[in-house]
């Protein structure tokens, strides 16, 4: 989130909370369009998922379950965007590692 000190943390444990509950003052948030906007989509995934078990609602982007096959995910931002086979040759090289690690 833009606050100070934001290169320093990136993206830090808990830092979509303010987005989720649409109150970015809490942790001195830019309260400007695109911030408030982001919040509003997170919050909208988030209450619906709250209220049916299901996060998509009617006009929005559908955020598909994610499969082995398909590897469907979304990617929030401005607007949302649906993908497959997010960093695919990185998850595979990372599954490697740690099936190597466990056969010792």
């Amino acid at each position: 989130p833009p606050i100070p000190g934001s290169e320093k943390y990136g993206a830090y444990h808990a830092a979509e909370i303010p987005y989720v509950f649409t109150n970015l003052n809490v942790t001195n948030v830019q309260d400007i369009p695109y911030e408030r906007a982001f919040s509003e989509l997170v919050s909208d995934y988030w209450v619906a998922f709250a209220a049916t078990g299901n996060p998509n609602r009617d006009g929005a982007t559908k955020w598909k379950p994610f499969t082995r096959e398909g590897q469907d995910y979304l990617e929030l931002g401005g607007t949302a965007k649906r993908g497959t086979h997010l960093l695919e040759a990185e998850c595979a090289l990372m599954e490697k590692l740690v099936a190597r690690s466990w056969a010792k």
